[in-house]
């Protein structure tokens, strides 16, 4: 009886192309051995004191610190102007004004 599987004889399997073959059919890409230019001076981080902020978001950063604070004391009526001045005073010191 002839024994034909379904598996296939693995001398009759097909090859892959080698992986050599198709490195060297690419053109090789040139790099540059030159060290990279740095700046006489170093970068300096920028802090809160060095950015400028428009008076519309020195408002807006006030308005945010006394709503935090006015949360921290629950809301509680009649401190409203208190809150304002401390939030104020505090993005002032940030800012550096």
């Amino acid at each position: 009886m002839n024994n034909t599987s379904a598996t296939a004889n693995p001398t009759t399997r097909r090859r892959k192309a080698p992986v050599t073959a198709m490195k060297a059919a690419k053109a090789p890409v040139a790099k540059s051995t030159a060290a990279p230019k740095r700046s006489s001076k170093p970068k300096a981080k920028k802090t809160g004191a060095d950015l400028p902020a428009s008076p519309e978001e020195r408002w807006r950063m006030i308005a945010v610190a006394a709503y935090y604070r006015a949360e921290a004391r629950g809301f509680a009526c009649g401190h409203e102007d208190e809150d304002w001045r401390a939030a104020e005073a505090e993005i002032d010191r940030l800012l550096g004004a």
